[in-house]
C-alpha cells in the first residue's frame, strides 16, 4: 500500500492507495504533465479550469481506452470461435480420413484376393478414387491446420493487445480517481 505526498500547482497532497509509493507518483506525474500541457496552450486557465480540462481529457482517454477494449474483446472471441469451429472440421477430417483409410485397407485386402479379372479392375479404379480423396482430404486438412495456426497467432496477439489495452484502461481509470480526488474538497489540502 502506498503512501505519498506530491504537490501539485504548488499545493501538497497526501496520497493513499492500494498501489505502491512509484506508481502513485507516476499516476501525479502523467495527470500533472496533462495538466501543464492545458496552461501551455493557454496561459489565462485557472488551476481549478485547468485541473477540469485535465479531468474531461483523462475521462475522454478512459472512453476510448474502453472502447478499444471492447473492440478487441469482441475480436478475441470472434477468433475463439473461429478456433473452435476450425478444430470441429479438423475433427471431422481427421475421422473421414480415418473411415478413407480403413475403406482403402479393405479394398487392397480384396484385390490381393481376387485375380486380375475385370472386377478387380473396377475395384482398382475404386481404390485409386478413394486414394485420390484421400489425398484430397489431406490436403484441406493440411490447409485447415495452417489456418488454425495462424488463427491461433491471431488470438495470441489479440491477447497481448488485450493486455496492453487493460494496462491503458487501468491507467486512465488511475488518473480518472486522481482528477476526481483532487476535485474533492474534503482532501487535506496544504499550501506551501
Amino acid at each position: 500500500m502506498g503512501n505519498v505526498a506530491v504537490k501539485i500547482d504548488g499545493i501538497e497532497y497526501n496520497l493513499k492507495g492500494e498501489e505502491d509509493d512509484k506508481y502513485l507518483k507516476h499516476l501525479v506525474t502523467y495527470a500533472e504533465n496533462k495538466m501543464n500541457e492545458l496552461k501551455e496552450k493557454n496561459s489565462k486557465l485557472s488551476t481549478s479550469a485547468a485541473a477540469m480540462l485535465t479531468a474531461i481529457n483523462l475521462v475522454d482517454e478512459l472512453f476510448k481506452g474502453n472502447e478499444d477494449y471492447n473492440e478487441l474483446l469482441q475480436n478475441f472471441e470472434d477468433l475463439k470461435k473461429n478456433e473452435e469451429e476450425l478444430k470441429k472440421q479438423v475433427q471431422e477430417l481427421l475421422h473421414a480420413n480415418k473411415e478413407l483409410s480403413e475403406n482403402e485397407s479393405k479394398l487392397l485386402i480384396e484385390i490381393d484376393e481376387l485375380k486380375l479379372d475385370e472386377s478387380s479392375k473396377n475395384l482398382q479404379k475404386e481404390n485409386e478414387a478413394l486414394q485420390k480423396s484421400s489425398l484430397a482430404n489431406k490436403e484441406i486438412k493440411e490447409k485447415l491446420l495452417k489456418e488454425n495456426k495462424e488463427l491461433k497467432f491471431q488470438l495470441r496477439s489479440s491477447k497481448y493487445k488485450l493486455m496492453d489495452v487493460e494496462q491503458k484502461y487501468l491507467d486512465t481509470q488511475i488518473k480518472l480517481a486522481k482528477a476526481i480526488k483532487d476535485k474533492n474538497p474534503l482532501l487535506q489540502i496544504h499550501m506551501e
